[in-house]
């Protein structure tokens, strides 16, 4: 599946309460796409037509972090391409925080519809702390 991700994407559906979340995610982040849940008694339309308009929307792909030389280990280490009104979330956890000098902002870069994109993301460093755990969101 992995070979055509540059000519599809999957965008997937679980129905119904026994709808294996594992599988469903996990086609459509093997595709490239997202995956929507309609549980008993919830309306079809709304989450239909959201997925049609991520498939209809321009995509952020190849997104990478380029954490300006600092040891980080990121989470999720491959980062799933971004669709137009759509939210990503990247953990960074520095490695030795102590040591980690003031510096230039990360840089968020993909593959827009139009070509290479970057953003500069500010990360307050100085509030990160030795011994602390990602917090439950």
């Amino acid at each position: 599946m992995g070979q055509h991700r540059a000519d599809a994407r999957i965008f997937s559906f679980g129905v119904g309460a026994g709808a294996s979340e594992h599988l469903v995610r996990g086609l459509a982040r093997a595709g490239g796409g997202a995956a929507e849940f309609i549980y008993p008694g919830e309306r079809i339309e709304p989450k239909v037509v959201r997925q049609f308009g991520r498939l209809l929307s321009p995509a952020l792909t190849d997104v990478r972090v380029d954490w300006d030389g600092l040891a980080v280990t990121q989470s999720p280490t491959s980062v799933p391409p971004v669709f137009a009104g759509g939210r990503l979330v990247v953990y960074g956890v520095f490695k030795n925080p102590a040591e980690q000098a003031p510096g230039s902002p990360v840089r968020l870069m993909a593959n827009g519809p139009s070509g290479p994109v970057a953003f500069e993301v500010p990360i307050d460093r100085a509030r990160a702390r030795p011994g602390r755990t990602v917090a439950t969101l």
